[in-house]
């Protein structure tokens, strides 16, 4: 059975046992379903689904998407769309830039779009769901309806409680896809990878902020007390399912859907690299995740002095690398890195290996310099920064106006604007050896982890 015909029995499940959807209402949720395929027995293992997700991806990949929603609309004799965002910080969604390709998007069928950003029942939807005079309306939600006082939060529940999923999926036609609990009293291990993921079912934040990664051993107290802990607290421990074709690291399968009244709509199928980990010596792991740092036509420092445009640079390329005092030099142990008084050195390192993907949209740093941006808190960049007197690895979004950058000849450069700017644009990142620093655009970089 296919990942498709998987997902959309799921979602026909719960869209019904919830109770169902408002009548006389046309509305649609944008979703996500995280899966694995299991490595050697292939079979298909729901991780979780989300809402409220980043739509990444190039210009041409969003119109398409944007383009089967606004055709469902049409669909149901639609005029009328009601888009539901949320805007959390400096983080909108959609993005204003992407207010103008869903509108295109809907003015292909003569229909005018409307974006309302606020967390309560204020939305339009609320006044005209269920009335006869508003069948003309479409109501998007890229936002979650968490706020929701009927069945569109019952709908959604599983995407902000782990817990919840679980339970929905065991009583679901897929219960063959929930992934196993870990059982200590008769534990199936992996070799050389981990054993176990433990889980808090409510927090957001994934590998980084969430999730832990043990190996079974039942004489090491700190996996022992790490599986009583999740017992008392109420965290998941679950199987580790080996994805096929990962080692070292985790690549995750991604069901964009439309769910809807009258059918469940396919948006995207696409597989993402997540993190890479690494045993700690210990039953444990250490994460590192993945991202893209440089856009094309960005300039490398190279190690003779001589600069290289990023998508000319090549494996076995020598690449201008810094070593920070102390820090480390595994691809995962660096995050945690901070230092007040900056010392370091210079050296070369040699290129491993490249990565690359279109993005939509990008961060420009004082009017030249352009940095990634992404949806993802898995999938950003990791730039050196200096705030408040303290260096540290910063994602893309957490730089300020006011901090500085490492420039490639041991200056400082201040952070004068950070502004977003929406352009198709390839963005590259380099893998490099031994030290896993290079200068893009003349500032300081951590590569990606191997693969």
């Amino acid at each position: 059975m296919s990942v498709k015909t998987k997902v959309e029995n799921y979602l026909n499940y719960i869209t019904g046992s919830s109770g169902g959807w408002p009548t006389n209402t046309n509305i649609g949720i944008v979703g996500m379903m995280d899966y694995l395929v299991e490595t050697g027995s292939n079979d298909i293992y729901f991780v979780e689904p989300n809402t409220n997700i980043g739509l990444d991806g190039s210009i041409l990949e969003q119109n398409t998407l944007f383009n089967s929603i606004s055709d469902y609309a049409n669909e149901q004799s639609c005029n009328t769309c009601y888009v539901y965002g949320v805007s959390e910080g400096d983080r909108q969604n959609p993005t204003t830039y992407q207010q103008t390709l869903i509108s295109s998007s809907f003015a292909r069928h003569n229909m005018t779009t409307n974006f309302e950003y606020n967390n309560n029942t204020s939305h339009t939807y609320f006044s005209q769901r269920g009335q006869n005079q508003y069948t003309g309306s479409f109501h998007l939600f890229i936002q979650t309806p968490w706020y929701s006082d009927d069945n569109l939060k019952s709908i959604v529940s599983g995407s902000f409680n782990k817990t919840t999923f679980r339970s929905l999926l065991s009583s679901s036609p897929e219960s063959g896809s929930l992934i196993p609990l870990f059982d200590s009293s008769s534990p199936t291990t992996n070799t050389n990878n981990p054993d176990f993921i433990v889980k808090n079912p409510s927090v957001d934040g994934g590998f980084i902020n969430n999730y832990k990664m043990y190996d079974w051993n039942g004489s090491n107290s700190r996996v022992t007390n790490a599986i009583a802990s999740a017992s008392s607290a109420g965290h998941l421990t679950e199987t580790f399912i080996v994805m096929s074709g990962s080692n070292g690291h985790i690549d995750t399968g991604r069901f964009v859907f439309l769910t809807t009244p009258t059918k469940q709509i396919e948006l995207k199928d696409y597989v993402v690299s997540l993190i890479s980990y690494k045993s700690d010596g210990n039953d444990g792991y250490t994460i590192k995740s993945y991202g893209r740092t440089t856009a094309s036509g960005s300039l490398i420092d190279m190690f003779d002095g001589s600069t290289k445009q990023v998508q000319d640079v090549e494996v076995g390329d020598i690449v201008k690398s810094y070593w920070p005092d102390n820090m480390s030099l595994s691809d995962i142990d660096y995050m945690d890195y901070s230092i007040t008084n900056l010392t370091g050195s210079f050296s070369g390192s040699i290129v491993v290996g490249l990565s690359q993907d279109e993005r939509s949209e990008y961060y420009l740093l004082n009017g030249t310099k352009r940095l990634s941006k992404m949806n993802s808190i898995t999938t950003d960049s990791d730039y050196f920064v200096k705030s408040e007197g303290t260096w540290t690895w910063k994602k893309t979004r957490d730089i300020s106006v006011g901090d500085y950058l490492l420039q490639g000849d041991g200056t400082e450069l201040e952070v004068t604007s950070l502004t977003e700017e929406a352009a198709t644009t390839t963005f590259y990142s380099l893998d490099v050896e031994d030290i896993d620093t290079y200068f893009q655009s003349d500032i300081l970089v951590h590569n990606i982890p191997k693969r």
